[in-house]
């Protein structure tokens, strides 16, 4: 498969200049270059993207998660072209959910990742590789820290079964759903066997929330960062988790994508990457 070149943002974190009253004002900032990108050794991440059911029947859930909107809208209009692309240009596309969850053993996809990783990593397939990492023992003072957050923080004692029932009956977005033997992963782990396996050394990620799941969770930009994979996005395919105060301009987003581009990767606009990839 060929080596294509596509426009992508990065982050030029240089040179401080001392003489102005923040030292940051010198930095280059956001800039814009033509890469190479190998179709043959990328892959197309669909991350989180979750079906949440309607606010009527899990009010509790989308009463905490206040970026659901933005993503369904994403889901619908920005996800099909893109995923229509790579499938349509065989660039691999691997989804990834929630290994606690047994939505993903309905996927045939999923099933051959956890074959993949029992091969390449050992251990049961389903990324338990070694013993569990011991814990920090609980005591009255940590789990009343604990009790408290979930309370009053996240997610609300109110909403607490309501978020249960979600998870439980959780499945990908109609557009965003694994389609034929596409991949289906659960966790970190998985998705390096999977990409150990098949040669593959960038991951494209799109999904929700890129502040939250694309770059923290099992599967996200900093696990697989530390296992040496380039970890990009494309900045109309995702969203953020705002809070009250930056929701109307998307500030969470706009610091996480300076986090992709500093960080971890490249920040592609959607119609380059459908046109880089478009052969």
């Amino acid at each position: 498969m060929p080596e294509v070149t596509i426009p992508a943002w990065y982050y030029q974190q240089f040179d401080a200049d001392f003489s102005k009253e923040y030292p940051s004002d010198g930095f280059g900032g956001w800039k814009k270059a033509d890469l190479p990108f190998s179709m043959e050794h990328s892959a197309l991440i669909v991350m989180h993207a979750w079906d949440l059911g309607d606010r009527d029947t899990y009010p509790g859930w989308h009463r905490v998660v206040e970026y659901q909107p933005r993503a369904e809208h994403i889901a619908a209009v920005v996800f099909p072209r893109i995923i229509k692309a790579a499938r349509d240009n065989h660039l691999m596309v691997v989804h990834v959910g929630a290994a606690d969850y047994s939505y993903l053993n309905k996927y045939p996809g999923y099933e051959a990742a956890c074959a993949i990783t029992e091969r390449v990593l050992g251990g049961d397939g389903h990324g338990k590789t070694a013993p569990p990492l011991p814990a920090p023992e609980a005591d009255h003072a940590s789990n009343a820290i604990l009790d408290f957050k979930s309370i009053n923080s996240y997610v609300g004692l109110h909403n607490r079964e309501d978020v249960a029932r979600g998870f439980a009956n959780t499945d990908f977005m109609e557009n965003a759903a694994p389609a034929g033997d596409e991949y289906v992963v659960g966790n970190s782990e998985q998705l390096l066997a999977v990409g150990l396996d098949k040669g593959i050394n960038h991951l494209v990620y799109i999904g929700f929330a890129l502040d939250g799941c694309l770059l923290t969770s099992p599967g996200g930009m900093c696990d697989m960062g530390r296992y040496g994979f380039i970890c990009s996005t494309i900045r109309q395919a995702t969203t953020a988790i705002e809070h009250k105060g930056t929701t109307k301009t998307e500030t969470a987003k706009q610091i996480a994508l300076w986090r992709v581009g500093l960080m971890y990767g490249l920040v592609y606009e959607d119609e380059d990457f459908i046109k880089g990839i478009d052969r």
